[in-house]
């Protein structure tokens, strides 16, 4: 092949030059296709990093957003607790205990418009029960406070659902304890509370029936529990005989009588 002299030289060049041509475009080739390969990586990646910054805009707007609402909840609830803490501080009013007889009727021609001479309506939240406080006999709650504070015990009588909520009511006050021991038949329970315990259910108890955010079933079961304790609290509170000595002394419902040697409260308006 390469016995010619010079055309074999020139046979050689001719060779070497076409492999160089063809090493040439085969790295062309292969450098063009990591290039292609490089370019379409870089695009994803960058298309990635784009959506990771959409994703991050979006949460940031989030973070905001909630910041502004948990702040705008915060000042709510400060608003709520200044409103509570007022709401304790005026002293309790008296509550209705039951119905007064009714007034005498205007002279025509001098009395209120005719709407005002209607009988007082009921109050619609639900509960059924007269809202308002001139429709009856109202409550002493300070009265009914130092009576309680001074039982030593009573006896509670009412339904399993109904002691629980006492409890669930009652359950942070100050002063209340959860009896140790409750005697349940069928559905009813027997509960021995103290004296302070009754405080503390009457305290909770009136504010159930005073708020305006209790649900009406709540207030109608406040509002009866709350009577209902209170008729035999106030009814059982001694006072101070005329002669030394202990015993209880006579009643306010009825002076010159003995006070009932124990309270005992049921909560059952169903015939027997």
């Amino acid at each position: 092949m390469f016995g010619g002299g010079k055309r074999d030289d020139e046979a050689l060049r001719e060779a070497i030059a076409s492999l160089h041509k063809e090493l040439r475009l085969k790295t062309h080739e292969a450098l063009q296709h990591h290039r292609d390969t490089l370019g379409a990586e870089l695009k994803r990646l960058q298309d990635l990093v784009g959506q990771v910054h959409t994703e991050v805009a979006a949460a940031h707007r989030d973070l905001v957003d909630l910041a502004a609402r948990t702040e705008a909840a915060h000042d709510r609830l400060r608003r709520m607790e200044e409103q509570w803490e007022t709401h304790r501080s005026r002293p309790p009013g008296p509550l209705p205990l039951g119905p007064q007889p009714p007034g005498p009727r205007p002279v025509a021609g001098t009395g209120p418009r005719e709407r005002d001479q209607r009988p007082p309506e009921r109050r619609d939240d639900g509960s059924g029960l007269p809202g308002e406080p001139e429709e009856e006999e109202r409550i002493d709650h300070r009265k009914l406070l130092r009576a309680a504070a001074g039982v030593s015990a009573a006896t509670l009588v009412c339904h399993r659902d109904t002691w629980a909520f006492v409890v669930e009511q009652a359950g942070r006050e100050t002063h209340f304890r959860v009896p140790g021991k409750v005697e349940e038949k069928e559905s009813a329970v027997q509960v021995a509370v103290s004296g302070p315990s009754l405080l503390a259910v009457a305290t909770v108890l009136e504010r159930r029936i005073s708020e305006d955010s209790t649900d009406p079933g709540s207030r109608a079961l406040a509002w009866k529990l709350y009577h209902s304790i209170a008729a035999e609290v106030l009814k059982a509170r001694p006072f101070p005989g005329p002669g030394p000595g202990p015993g209880p002394g006579p009643t306010e419902e009825a002076p010159g009588q003995p006070a009932p040697a124990a309270i005992h409260i049921v909560i059952d308006d169903c015939p027997h």
